[in-house]
Parts: C-alpha cells; sequence; structure tokens
C-alpha cells in the first residue's frame, strides 16, 4: 500500500469515491472544532490533507509537485461540501437581523491552503464579508479568497436591543412559514386599546417606522400580519407577524365607577 493510501486508511485498489468518503471522515474528526485545538491532531491534519492532495493527482509516493493550484482547488471544493460539519469557516455565516436588512460588514473565518514543500498547510484566517442590502437568504454570498472562489449561505440572527422610541427592550425572531422567512414579534396593547382600536407605531429593524393599525376587539393571542415586512427570498418576502399581549389597565375608584356606569348602559342597549 501506498503511503498516502495507508494515511487515510484506504487499499491502494481504493476508488475516487472510497479516497474520497476516507478523507472527510479524518478531516471531520480531526478538525480544530472537534478536537479542542489539539496540537498532534493538528499536525495529522495536516498530513491527511497532504496525502489527499497528493492522492487526487494519481500519486502514492510522497514526491514533490511543484504545481499545487489545482489540488488547492479540490481541496477547497471538497471542505465546501461538508457543510455544518464545518459551520461557518467553509458554507455558511450568522449575520444579525439589522446587518442582513440594513448591508454592512460581518467577520467570518476560513481555512485557507498553502503548500510548503510537500506539506498542505491549512491557516485559519479573519475576512469581512460585504453584506448587500436585503440580500435573498436562498442566494449564496460569493466570496473572493485569495484567487478562490468561496460561497456562505447566510443564516439570519435573531435580534433584541433597547429600543429608545419605545423606551422597553424589544425581542425579534425569525420563523419560516410557507417557505418564507418571517419576523415575529409580541407587542403589549393597553386593554382599552385592544378594545377599541388604535394606531400602533413601531420601528421596523431595517430602520422605517411603521404606523400598525390595530383593529377593534383585538384578543391576546391574536396575530397581525404585516405582509411583505419580512426577510426577503428570491422568490418572496415573508411577513412580520405582530404577537398580541394584553395588560390590564389600573385603575382608581373614580374612573372604575365611570367604567362600571358606561358597562350598564352598554348592556342595557343589548335588551
Amino acid at each position: 500500500m501506498g503511503k498516502y493510501h495507508d494515511t487515510l486508511g484506504v487499499s491502494s485498489s481504493a476508488t475516487e469515491d472510497e479516497i474520497k468518503k476516507a478523507y472527510r471522515k479524518l478531516a471531520a474528526e480531526l478538525h480544530p472544532d472537534k478536537t479542542g485545538g489539539d496540537k498532534a491532531a493538528e499536525e495529522r491534519l495536516k498530513v491527511v490533507n497532504q496525502a489527499y492532495a497528493e492522492l487526487k493527482k494519481g500519486n502514492t509516493d510522497p514526491e514533490p509537485d511543484p504545481n499545487m493550484q489545482d489540488d488547492l482547488r479540490d481541496i477547497y471544493e471538497t471542505m465546501r461540501g461538508f457543510g455544518s460539519m464545518f459551520g461557518q469557516n467553509f458554507t455558511s455565516m450568522n449575520v444579525p437581523l439589522t446587518v442582513l436588512l440594513t448591508g454592512g460588514k460581518q467577520a467570518a473565518f476560513v481555512q485557507i491552503p498553502t503548500r510548503r514543500g510537500n506539506m498542505v498547510i491549512f491557516t485559519t484566517q479573519q475576512i469581512m464579508v460585504d453584506i448587500p442590502r436585503d440580500h435573498p437568504l436562498d442566494k449564496p454570498l460569493k466570496v473572493n479568497v485569495n484567487g478562490q472562489i468561496l460561497e456562505f449561505s447566510v443564516h439570519p440572527q435573531a435580534v433584541r436591543w433597547n429600543d429608545i422610541s419605545m423606551d422597553h427592550e424589544r425581542t425579534v425572531t425569525i420563523s419560516a412559514v410557507n417557505n418564507r422567512y418571517c419576523l415575529n414579534e409580541v407587542i403589549t396593547l393597553d386593554s382599552f386599546d385592544a378594545m377599541l382600536g388604535t394606531t400602533h407605531t413601531l420601528v421596523h429593524p431595517n430602520g422605517k417606522t411603521l404606523n400598525v393599525k390595530i383593529p377593534e376587539n383585538t384578543k391576546p393571542g391574536q396575530i397581525i400580519s404585516l405582509a411583505e415586512q419580512g426577510l426577503n427570498m428570491s422568490y418572496g418576502r415573508g411577513d412580520y407577524l405582530l404577537h398580541i399581549e394584553v395588560t390590564t389597565r389600573k385603575l382608581n375608584l373614580e374612573q372604575i365607577e365611570i367604567l362600571r356606569k358606561a358597562v350598564k348602559e352598554i348592556d342595557s342597549k343589548k335588551t
């Protein structure tokens, strides 16, 4: 058995698919995210990467090869295929909701392969990725890193912030409804506003002010849907779902008496 086959634990007659499967298994087991940064595992991963790169060229002996560009490209393609196994490094990026809606820069970490003698060395590098305003979630972001195009799928993160304009902390979460990403927020109404109807003003996470009509006789647990105010997809936009809570207003004795009289008058008109 050749040195590189032995490194990957496959026979010298192994097929390309068997070699790739063995490489992916070892690379996943030895990745720093799984080993906690163990130095021995890190060195072993370097050897595994080298073996895979050489076998991709058809080599079974550790002879130097001055041309590594194609091998590095193959390794990039393989690593990109690992998906959640490698988290943010190659395929996915968590982006705060406000950045996704308004645009901005987001840090990401990638592993860069370079050739040192017969070894393929991976180094972790932080890059800043430009997030376009309102980027469709189903379209990957393409980033050029040292001449290699990496694709990042974007995952929105729920946000919590102190909204000065509304004088309280707000939390906006994300949910999938009918293959679209909706925003969700709980809003609290005064009991009289819920009964009589009102206009509720809130600031969308994208910074825009929304004036929401609250209909009469709105009940606790009711959901008011703001159409197409959610997250963007290439085939449509989700809604902004407002989940209603109602609080009871504290009244003084005089106000309670006025309310009782009003209720009696209302009841008398029913009969």
